[in-house]
């Protein structure tokens, strides 16, 4: 079942569509639109329709609240029922363009089914080149590459922040876009100009390697373009492109098929170099114990199912945090996004009270699960996956009614008051 609900304003003044009946008339000025009480025809297919009426008080303004569903069992993009279910929604979109600027999606299923589809390809995509650019640096630069190798907006951004997971190199620490920040900005290995100037001053002889130091040259430029022949501009281009795709799922902005099949086009182009650049690593012959040292425990995942647990985990998190700082303001800190579901968080949890032995160590069962699946190169079985699903939306509403039950006694309290 697919559904779309729309909201749209109208303004009386102009007498078009100011009562349900004109409204759906309006709609209707297609002729390939039929409705007929809670259902709408389209090129002789039904569909549910609802629609609610109210006026905007002290105004002359009206809005109308309409759904639209769709019995669609199996979501494909080759799915004739889906396309004409397109068609439709266009069509009704062009019509109400026409008498109203003030149209808001409320809700769009086949925009979470195309950013549902979407995520696990971007994710893995991402970790791909976290997996390539870590295991890179290490091998080629060695163990003080993070020092000596990060371009310098990257460097002074993240050594402020005095909580790094020592766990974790930073290059898992970085963003998205900061990856690419990390390959293509430039800079200079040495920075030391009086040194330089002292030289030429002397009129000594500067060897090459000591200029080539001073020239602002990119990880890519220095490291990568002999190893992978692909223009850095291409890829740089396209890993930009599949950034401002990522932030319109992050953001639950509206996800087309159109921008799905992007996606798709775009990780079929990257996918291939980059795991042609991480086999060229493989290659390499170094001693054991730098092997050993390389970390390829970046947060990888296989299908849908992987995804769909980390924005669980991560819903998870956000409650528990909230009832935390609910239930606990006098040890609210500065950050009060305490690294997921940390064990400092859950201990103050359990030590007040506030959860018993079996909720902690259910959560904490949660978490090390989750921080196999993201931190560790091993296969979680699907049945496994689904079994964490569901314990981590059990917890979810558990957390969720805490907090419903914390703010509706806030509200009596100061009722009372």
């Amino acid at each position: 079942m697919l559904k779309t609900e729309y909201l749209i304003t109208i303004d009386k003044k102009n007498n078009v569509a100011i009562d349900m009946y004109s409204f759906n008339n309006l709609l209707m000025s297609n002729p390939n639109i039929k409705i007929n009480k809670n259902a709408i025809t389209y090129f002789s297919q039904k569909y549910k329709y609802t629609i609610q009426y109210n006026n905007i008080n002290n105004t002359s303004y009206i809005c109308y609240h309409i759904t639209i569903e769709c019995t669609i069992e199996d979501f494909s993009f080759n799915n004739a029922n889906l396309q004409l279910y397109q068609n439709l929604l266009r069509d009704i979109r062009f019509i109400l363009f026409k008498c109203s600027t003030d149209i808001e999606i409320l809700w769009d299923d086949i925009s979470f089914n195309c950013s549902q589809k979407a995520y696990p390809l971007i994710y893995k995509i991402e970790n791909l080149m976290r997996k390539l650019l870590t295991k890179f640096m290490l091998i080629n630069v060695g163990s003080k590459w993070e020092k000596e190798n990060i371009p310098s907006k990257i460097s002074k951004s993240k050594n402020k922040e005095k909580d790094i997971n020592l766990g974790n190199g930073l290059l898992y620490q970085l963003d998205f876009i900061e990856l690419s920040t990390f390959l293509f900005d430039t800079y200079s290995l040495n920075n030391n100009l009086n040194e330089l100037k002292k030289k030429v001053e002397k009129k000594e002889d500067i060897p090459f390697s000591l200029m080539n130091d001073f020239i602002a040259r990119s990880n890519w430029e220095r490291y990568f373009s002999k190893i992978v022949l692909v223009e850095n501009e291409h890829l740089k281009k396209k890993w930009n492109e599949l950034y401002i795709l990522r932030c319109k799922i992050a953001h639950n902005n509206m996800f087309t098929i159109s921008d799905y099949k992007n996606v798709e086009s775009i990780v079929a182009d990257l996918k291939p170099i980059l795991e042609k650049a991480l086999d060229k690593l493989d290659s390499i012959k170094i001693a054991d114990d730098v092997k050993e040292s390389v970390s390829e425990s970046f947060a990888r995942t296989t299908n849908e199912q992987v995804g769909s647990l980390i924005l669980a985990y991560n819903k998870l998190d956000k409650e528990i945090h909230n009832f935390f700082i609910n239930v606990l303001p006098e040890n609210k800190i500065s950050d009060t996004r305490m690294p997921l579901l940390s064990s400092k968080l859950l201990y103050q949890l359990l030590k007040n009270g506030l959860i018993d032995d079996t909720v902690y160590n259910k959560l904490k069962l949660i978490t090390y699960k989750r921080n196999k699946i993201v931190h560790q190169d091993s296969h979680i079985p699907d049945n496994e996956i689904y079994q964490m699903l569901n314990l981590i939306n059990e917890y979810t509403s558990y957390f969720q009614k805490k907090n419903l039950e914390f703010n509706e006694k806030e509200i009596d309290d100061n009722e009372i008051k």
